[in-house]
């Protein structure tokens, strides 16, 4: 083919790229079926993957609950074909070509995106509150057992305020001005808002990275959550030896929004802040954020010296009383130390009853399966899986007499697995100390943390009356 025809057919195509990436990513969901919830201020997500956010300004998409560094994490439409139904690039550009899509003129995205970027300091507008503050109260002390102290306190301070739906409005307080706000709802609706069970989104306009904070004295720490609710739910179980630390909201799973807080702490608080914890949720996404800082902490280190990311994840060395009955009964059977097992579990995919990885390598031997990001994770059999682990790490010890990690993962993969190794290698030490506790369920969050220690409060109270009762009764 001569030169200019090529030429002409690559223009041609780049043509069919730029008529591909021009739909509307709202719109083409829509066509295809997809559930969308209207977020507000423009933004949109899935109702069968809620952590898919589509900001229709820019006609992008971010999918939050991805690990960092996942190829199409975010992009445009044609990149979110690729990523939610695994199509390829130019099945993928052939399909968006066709008439029956809504289109957004590159021009106008462009304008969209430069206005958004922007946008000048947000604007509260004080209107969308009202003066009551009862239902906000009731649902913060009663449905989410927070402190009822605390509350009051951010009340009073005007840091927490209600909204005229009677939503909990969290406002982001940044050098004194408002930068931002949260908006929790306070009625539960499933059937609207499915799993997530009330409204939850950041009012547009927010600053970027940014979210709700709380500073208690001179920082010498700062804790690092994934919502206010998880923040005030820390703050009311540590509240009398709390002190001189700052707590921040990501509003999500942000790995940027602990860097800006982190240097924005570090430039108005305490130029030598070294500790900065995770307390992100038991679950693949926590997991993902505290492996990312883990993989990139050197990077921090560069800039400056000596931070230090720690892993705060509520109940993360909890072990089940189910789990721990089978991994005890296995390592009987085959003459393992049974917390190898645990600490392997416990690496591969955080220890839970379904096929889905939640370590940083992507490690599938046991308990997990590689997934597309719209597959769906599947219930596994614990007990079988950690038989066939057992049978391996018998037969490697036959072998070898002592068990090596890296060795045998070496041997079961092809591969160098560091990170994995120094994983299992940690768990498996924190387990050998005891530095564990067996619990019949595991709490996922901080709030979830609250409420059990409230239960068993309840709990040893109503043992205490009764005692006291029958001593009653006895005299």
């Amino acid at each position: 083919m001569p030169a200019v025809a090529k030429k002409e057919k690559a223009l041609a195509y780049k043509e069919k790229i730029d008529r591909a990436a021009s739909v509307d990513i709202v719109s083409y969901l829509d066509s295809v079926g997809e559930k969308i919830m209207d977020n507000g201020r423009g933004y949109y997500s899935l109702e069968r993957h809620d952590s898919l956010v589509i900001n229709s300004k820019t006609n992008t998409y971010t999918w939050y609950s991805l690990d960092e560094g996942t190829k199409f994490k975010n992009g445009n439409v044609i990149n979110l074909l690729q990523v939610l139904y695994g199509k390829d690039f130019k099945e993928a550009v052939r399909e968006l070509n066709g008439d029956n899509f809504r289109r957004m003129d590159p021009k106008e995205r462009e304008v969209s995106a430069e206005k958004a970027k922007n946008r000048g300091p947000f604007q509260y507008k004080k209107h969308i509150e009202m003066k009551d503050k009862e239902a906000i109260r009731k649902y913060l002390v009663e449905e989410r057992y927070l402190d009822s102290e605390i509350v009051n306190m951010l009340i009073e301070k005007k840091l927490v305020r209600q909204s005229l739906e009677k939503d909990v409005i969290f406002l982001w307080n940044k050098d004194g001005k408002i930068a931002g706000a949260d908006i929790q709802g306070t009625v539960k609706d499933l059937e609207k808002y499915k799993k997530r069970g009330t409204k939850k989104r950041v009012l547009g306009g927010s600053e970027e990275f940014y979210g709700f904070n709380i500073t208690l004295g001179d920082p010498k720490a700062m804790y690092c959550f994934e919502s206010p609710i998880d923040l005030l739910s820390f703050w009311s179980l540590n509240k009398y030896h709390l002190d001189n630390a700052r707590l921040v909201s990501m509003s999500g799973a942000k790995p940027k929004a602990v860097e800006k807080f982190y240097y924005h702490t570090l430039n108005t608080r305490n130029p030598n802040l070294k500790k900065v914890y995770l307390c992100t949720d038991n679950d693949k996404v926590g997991h993902g954020i505290v492996n990312y800082f883990k993989e990139n902490n050197q990077h921090y280190n560069a800039k400056v010296e000596q931070v230090e990311f720690i892993n705060r994840i509520p109940n993360d060395l909890a072990i089940s009383t189910e789990n721990k009955a089978i991994y005890e009964s296995i390592g009987e059977k085959y003459g393992l130390d049974w917390k190898w097992l645990a600490a392997f579990h416990k690496t591969e995919n955080n220890a839970h009853a379904v096929n889905e990885a939640t370590n940083s390598q992507h490690v599938h031997l046991y308990y997990s399966k590689e997934l597309s990001p719209t597959e769906k994770k599947t219930a596994i059999n614990v007990e079988q899986c950690t038989k066939a682990l057992a049978k391996d790490l018998s037969s490697y010890l036959e072998d070898k007499q002592v068990f090596i990690p890296g060795e045998f993962l070496f041997e079961k993969t092809g591969k160098t697995l560091l990170d994995f190794e120094d994983t299992l290698l940690n768990y498996y030490q924190q387990y050998e100390m005891e530095n564990y506790m067996i619990l019949d369920a595991i709490p996922k969050d901080w709030n979830d943390m609250l409420k059990l220690q409230y239960k068993e409060q309840r709990l040893l109270e109503k043992e205490k009356t009764q005692e006291a009762e029958a001593l009653f009764v006895q005299i």
